[in-house]
């Protein structure tokens, strides 16, 4: 991994931890990824504008706040998860 540069000039855009020679989210943020994974009845997230949230508590975890999403990206969050996913796809 020490020698993929192309891997190591996104490193400071995700806001993982190099640990060795594996990648490792920062256990902060380790409970709110395993409650998302899970889906919205164990998240909450039960729209667009509630995961547009959750990414940018997420981001602000990992530092990530000072590089800001644009305003457009909860509108594209919110039309991808309350218009354009099925009901049944965005419970799995």
């Amino acid at each position: 991994m020490e020698k993929r540069e192309d891997l190591r000039s996104i490193l400071p855009y995700l806001g993982v931890v190099v640990e060795g020679s594996s990648l490792q989210w920062p256990s902060l943020v380790i409970e709110p990824l395993k409650a998302i994974s899970r889906g919205p009845g164990h998240s909450g997230i039960q729209s667009g504008e509630l995961l547009f949230l959750a990414i940018s508590d997420l981001r602000h975890s990992l530092s990530l706040s000072s590089q800001r999403l644009f305003a457009s990206a909860s509108h594209g969050y919110a039309l991808f998860f309350d218009e354009l996913l099925s009901t049944a796809e965005s419970t799995k």
